[in-house]
């Protein structure tokens, strides 16, 4: 039915053990392998001070809220230097939340409502700034894209 690269038994499917940081970015199928890489690196440079959820958080945040919804709005994009315009329209998209839910008289309905936790959201984008990557594309500032808004080289230092 499956096929023979299919796995035998439910118990093969299990993951054992922790993810990696390639494996915890790749779960968002980022279509700029440039960027991928990018936040590859960072999550290894941060991962000796984070627990393992805290991680897993980090890797949400930056690969799914982040950079997928940025190739989501913005198909083709494969660079930090983000204009003002899709900066605030990324920052408008994490203030909100779509929630669907049903009527009294059954049919449902989707409303936009505020997310309770933007600014949770929002923090670690900004202090990513204090953890540069040493690597070939270090110091790059993701407070410096995205909370200033203004466009910024990938080799930006922050102070």
């Amino acid at each position: 039915m499956f096929g023979d690269q299919a796995p035998a038994t439910l118990r093969e499917l299990r993951t054992s053990g922790q993810r990696t940081p390639e494996e915890l970015i790749d779960r968002y199928g980022l279509i700029c392998r440039p960027i991928r890489d990018l936040l590859v690196d960072y999550l290894r440079e941060r991962q000796p001070a984070l627990d393992y959820s805290s991680l897993v958080s980090l890797s949400n945040l930056l690969g799914n809220r982040f950079w997928a919804d940025l190739e989501r709005h913005h198909p083709g994009i494969d660079s930090l230097h983000l204009p003002a315009e899709v900066a605030n329209a990324w920052k408008q998209r994490l203030r909100t939340v779509t929630r669907t839910r049903r009527t009294r008289e059954g049919r449902t309905a989707e409303t936009t409502v505020a997310r309770m936790n933007y600014r949770e959201a929002l923090t670690p984008v900004r202090a990513s700034a204090r953890c540069c990557c040493r690597n070939r594309r270090a110091r790059f500032s993701y407070r410096m894209i995205v909370a200033s808004a203004r466009p910024r080289s990938v080799t930006s230092h922050p102070r």
